[in-house]
């Protein structure tokens, strides 16, 4: 299902006026999923085609990461490779289970996915944040606000021990493309600017400006 995503980067802010601002919106937004660390590895290739065509606003772009939860980064359990694919303003996720492997192992790990091999893809950045997710009344708006966020480097898929910390909040709201009409007002509830955000652009800015 296609769906739309608005992202808010919020700096200079308490997480709890966000949260608050969700709760008082028209749509009853109220906690739908416990907290948990979300952590992703970034892909790229030797051009940065992935980030070139963020900046650039190409209409149709696809990202691949690995997506796993929890706080270690080192021993990866029940990670999903994710391909995140842009058309126009909407978006979709295809999915892949992989088996849990160690960071070191990485390049093991990537040299037998067709997909990342063929486009001569490569892990460069590892990005955690802490997540917090929320859901309307009427179940059609999703929400979530992620905080913390630290961004680490990836050297022949060897962590960087220290991370850069990003100390923005950013609010994303979601829902399918065929409820626009009803998200759209509780869009306009919402007192926070709409931003192009991207953690990757954000991640890759910060660690090697």
């Amino acid at each position: 299902m296609m769906r739309f995503e608005r992202k808010y980067r919020i700096e200079n802010q308490p997480v709890s006026l966000v949260r608050q601002r969700l709760t008082e919106n028209p749509a009853n937004f109220t906690l739908a999923y416990p907290d948990r660390r979300v952590n992703s590895i970034y892909f790229d290739n030797a051009h940065f085609d992935a980030l070139n065509e963020n900046f650039a606003g190409i209409g149709q772009r696809r990202k691949y990461r690995i997506r796993w939860y929890g706080e270690d980064l080192v021993n990866i359990r029940n990670p999903i490779l994710e391909t995140k694919i842009k058309v126009n303003k909407l978006g979709y996720k295809e999915y892949l289970k992989l088996e849990d492997f160690k960071i070191q192992e990485l390049s093991l790990i990537t040299r037998d996915i067709d997909i990342i091999r063929s486009r001569n893809l490569e892990p460069n950045v590892i990005i955690s944040y802490d997540r917090t997710y929320f859901l309307s009344q009427d179940k059609i708006v999703r929400a979530t606000i992620d905080r913390a966020l630290s961004y680490h480097s990836l050297a022949v898929s060897r962590l960087e021990p220290l991370p850069s910390i990003d100390p923005a909040i950013i609010l994303e709201i979601k829902y399918d493309q065929s409820k626009e009409s009803v998200a759209e007002s509780y869009l306009q509830a919402i007192p926070f600017r709409l931003t192009k955000n991207s953690k990757y652009a954000s991640a890759v800015a910060k660690l090697w400006s």
